[in-house]
């Protein structure tokens, strides 16, 4: 059991990208549920603030990022959500602050 633990993540690493995909998948169909039952516009807000907060911290390698991220980028999101609203509620760059 003691040599499995040890081994499995050799034998299982090339499956972290799909493992990445699904969950990019269900927090996607997750963003698009989401933006039908609550006000977009703080969904957006509170990206952004989390992507300002973020913003300060050390940037990672774009290879490590393929294999352990399990996110999105934060403008990525934002354009999804935009996208995803209802069209009578949009405004153009509702999101930036003074807008």
């Amino acid at each position: 059991m003691v040599l499995f633990a040890l081994t499995a993540y050799v034998f299982l690493f090339p499956l972290i990208p799909l493992r990445n995909a699904l969950l990019w998948k269900a927090e996607e169909n997750a963003e698009r549920s989401s933006v039908k039952l609550v006000d977009w516009n703080a969904m957006i807000s509170g990206t952004a603030k989390f992507a300002s907060d973020k913003a300060g911290s050390v940037t990672l390698d774009p290879l490590y990022l393929v294999f352990n991220s399990t996110r999105t980028d934060s403008m990525h999101r934002i354009m999804d959500i935009q996208h995803l609203a209802p069209r009578h509620t949009r405004q153009r760059d509702s999101w930036l602050p003074n807008a």
